[in-house]
């Protein structure tokens, strides 16, 4: 199995922590984007750029997410992995409880990823997801209350496990 690391989504909340996460570890770990530079560019919708970005890879991080596309997106990616490329998605915890359009989503996707063999790693909203949903919520008159709990965390503690989780499946030594 190669060794290198392709992170999609690298260049969002979680995907810039991650990658310097993996390279502080001493990962060979690359970046997954349409556009910006110093990335692989590849689309995951189109499948433009894919099948290149995947070359050399052994460990994808799915990490990339825009809530609307995101089931096309993951058939794209898990139809181009090769048999003995792994792959580890980032869900959300409560994707399977709380009746957002998004995270039905991210549940899909959880659903083609499980057939496909891969691991499903699921974090809780990051603090600057509540603060901005906080902050939007103070400019109205009266502020309606969730039917469901947060219970935010820190990106940086969710890309240090990730970092974990790729290093055990890099050496071998701990399935997901």
């Amino acid at each position: 199995m190669a060794a290198d690391i392709l992170v999609t989504g690298a260049t969002g909340k979680l995907g810039r922590v991650l990658m310097e996460e993996l390279r502080e570890r001493g990962l060979a770990a690359r970046g997954m984007s349409r556009s910006a530079p110093g990335m692989v560019r590849a689309d995951l919708v189109s499948g433009e750029g894919l099948a290149a970005a995947l070359g050399g890879v052994g460990l994808v991080i799915h990490a990339a997410t825009d809530g609307r596309r995101d089931v096309v997106a993951a058939r794209r990616l898990l139809s181009a992995l090769g048999a003995d490329q792994r792959l580890l998605y980032v869900s959300i915890v409560g994707v399977d409880r709380v009746p957002l359009p998004y995270y039905r989503q991210k549940l899909a996707v959880e659903g083609l990823v499980r057939d496909r063999g891969g691991s499903i790693f699921r974090a809780t909203q990051f603090h600057d997801l509540i603060f901005m949903i906080a902050r939007g919520l103070a400019r109205l008159p009266v502020v309606p209350y969730p039917a469901f709990d947060f219970q935010p965390v820190d990106t940086r503690d969710v890309a240090r496990r990730l970092g974990a989780v790729a290093a055990a499946l890099g050496s071998g030594a701990a399935p997901v």
